[in-house]
């Protein structure tokens, strides 16, 4: 009974504020009519209730109310004016026809058939996707010696553009000149926030921490030459000229739990969910889905059959095109360079993603079957999806709108983040690997291959014949891809020339030697092809400011009014919490 009578007073409390809608009285000097009962705010449109409001934040995850001590009336009031932009943005974009694209049906029945597929996967495998933190731990005790944190330096950087008609030589003499009143004792810090014409000068040049494989090649070496707090020697390049500074080094070492756990509960709570699908997948003996095979999908990505279909099932096929939209990212075949800009995925990558829909429409078709689909819970979940998402799409378009309408902006954050819109560096690699059976012989092999990797002779082949083992060849990968083969391996790779053998790796398969075959750079591109990218990527950097002038702009428009007295009820009540436990609660019944 004392149970009942605690969550009976925690449920008046919660829904209290809605008793005032009843009483509220017309607010004195307001503009026009009085607002009815329970308003907060009201614009061109539609009102803000404190029904709407109390509705929100009980849907609100708990690490998404306020902290305690947090200022409740500033949060009550962009928790308002948020909701308004919303409604405003989600009625836009139904009346621009967003929901009609071709990309979003196809995001509509994706999304449809996986909340079908979490329903099934609910019943059928409730625990799947559950991980403990001693089975964090654990991983990362088997895994610790190849999880690496890579060198990072804190990189600052000043940009001057060539004028028109300027010499390069006159731009390097001015920057020399910066470089010399850095070294008699003014701040970089400073003079990039006065001096350059970098977007960075609004961070005072910072360019964040900066690990290899980030950079243009030819940047990189300058930032991974330098000592801490003193500037390079001006750079030229096509444009202008780049002065760099590092703040800070934090050499490469291994990662701590606390660093890699959320990373390594993905992947735990990714296997565990893949391995349950595949048990209900494997229960599919007769699917009707079907895919191309590997050449088949390799031939329609050489030669652009965007229109052919790649994965079939009675009501449902996906073309090439469609494919690269919901993998999101551009498909290139093995040894082709990079783009980048928006990480491009080998034909490797785009056939395991196609095998993993296969399993997926497999699982769909069997949970039909067997009728393990809420159908209800799928239209109610997809129901605020297409809401979400189209009110998500509109906030995006009008902020990309908003960046493109400024092309000088826009051209100054590609120059101060080439970088990000170069190709990435490739390194073609060979790979020894050598199976031992105990550690007396590993040690020997160890020995030995340590041996040649710090000698010009025998080469790989060599060493083959004499040790035994296989080899690989691994073609062009870049620094990102190298550390998806072993997270030890960049470092060792970065600085190497070709032909060079770096130093052996101990894996689960062996002693494992490395050949650095070839490398090759590429020349950024020019500010006219990655002009996309770099919107997006300047709206990634600069969302807050962006959003607070759209915000404004929407909330003016729609002739926004907002009433904070009646927001008094909600105060009251407290600060919004998370939801007591029945743990909390039995402490409780026992201090009573």
């Amino acid at each position: 009974m004392k149970r009942l009578l605690m969550l009976l007073g925690m449920t008046a409390a919660l829904c209290g504020c809605q008793d005032t809608q009843q009483t509220d009285t017309a607010v004195p000097g307001s503009p026009g009519a009085a607002p009815a009962a329970g308003v907060v705010a009201r614009f061109d449109g539609g009102t803000v209730t404190i029904s709407d409001i109390d509705a929100h934040i009980l849907a609100l995850p708990a690490g998404e109310r306020p902290a305690p001590g947090e200022d409740l009336d500033a949060w009550y009031d962009q928790l308002i004016r948020t909701l308004v932009v919303d409604r405003r943005l989600l009625v836009e974009a139904r009346e621009t026809g967003l929901a009609d694209t071709d990309d979003f049906r196809l995001r509509q029945t994706a999304v449809r058939r996986q909340l079908a597929v979490q329903s099934c996967l609910a019943e059928l495998a409730p625990e799947a996707g559950d991980v403990s933190a001693e089975q964090i731990r654990a991983e990362y005790e088997a895994r610790a010696e190849q999880l690496q944190a890579p060198e990072r330096r804190s990189t600052f950087h000043i940009y001057k553009r060539l004028e028109p008609g300027e010499e390069e030589s006159e731009a390097e003499s001015a920057m020399l000149e910066l470089r010399e009143r850095i070294l008699r004792g003014e701040n970089f810090q400073r003079l990039a926030q006065s001096e350059s014409d970098s977007e960075s000068r609004h961070r005072q040049g910072s360019i964040g921490w900066v690990v290899r494989g980030q950079l243009p090649q030819t940047f990189e070496d300058i930032v991974f030459s330098l000592e801490e707090g003193v500037p390079s020697r001006p750079l030229v390049s096509a444009d202008g000229v780049h002065l760099f500074q590092v703040d800070e080094i934090l050499p490469a070492r291994k990662a701590t739990l606390q660093e890699v756990a959320p990373s390594l509960r993905a992947q735990l709570e990714a296997a565990s969910v893949s391995g349950a699908l595949d048990e209900i997948a494997a229960l599919n003996a007769t699917p009707t889905a079907r895919i191309v095979d590997r050449d088949e999908l390799n031939r329609l990505i050489e030669q652009g059959g965007e229109q052919d279909p790649v994965l079939m099932s009675p009501d449902y096929q996906l073309t090439l095109a469609q494919f690269r939209l919901r993998l999101g990212r551009s498909m290139i075949g093995p040894g082709s360079p990079g783009s980048g800009v928006s990480g491009r995925v080998s034909t490797d990558a785009a056939w395991a993603a196609l095998e993993r829909m296969l399993r997926h429409e497999k699982v769909f078709e069997q949970c039909q079957r067997e009728g393990r689909i809420d159908e209800t819970a799928v239209a109610r979940l997809m129901a605020i999806w297409e809401d979400d998402a189209l009110t998500a799409r509109m906030r995006e378009q009008r902020l990309l709108d908003r960046v493109d309408a400024d092309p000088q902006r826009l051209r100054l954050f590609y120059q101060s983040n080439i970088g990000q819109f170069t190709p990435a560096v490739q390194w073609n690699l060979r790979r020894l690997r050598v199976a031992y059976d105990d550690a007396a012989m590993g040690e020997a092999l160890m020995t030995r291959m340590e041996a040649v990797s710090a000698a010009d002779t025998p080469g790989l082949d060599a060493l083959q014949r004499e040790t035994g083992g296989e080899i690989d060849d691994l073609g062009w990968n870049t620094l990102r891809q190298i550390g998806g083969i072993n997270p030890k391996l960049p470092p060792l790779i970065a600085p190497a020339g070709e032909g060079e053998l770096v130093a052996p790796l101990n894996t689960e398969q062996g002693i494992a030697l490395f050949q650095v075959v070839a490398r090759r750079e590429f020349e950024p591109r020019s500010f006219e092809e990655v002009r996309d990218a770099v919107a997006e990527a300047f709206l990634r950097q600069y969302t807050s400011e962006e959003y607070e002038s759209l915000e404004r702009e929407v909330l003016d428009a729609a002739g926004f009014e907002l009433f904070p007295e009646r927001l008094g009820t909600l105060r009251a009540v407290g600060r919004p919490g998370p939801e007591i436990t029945a743990e909390q609660l039995d402490a409780l019944f026992e201090e009573s």
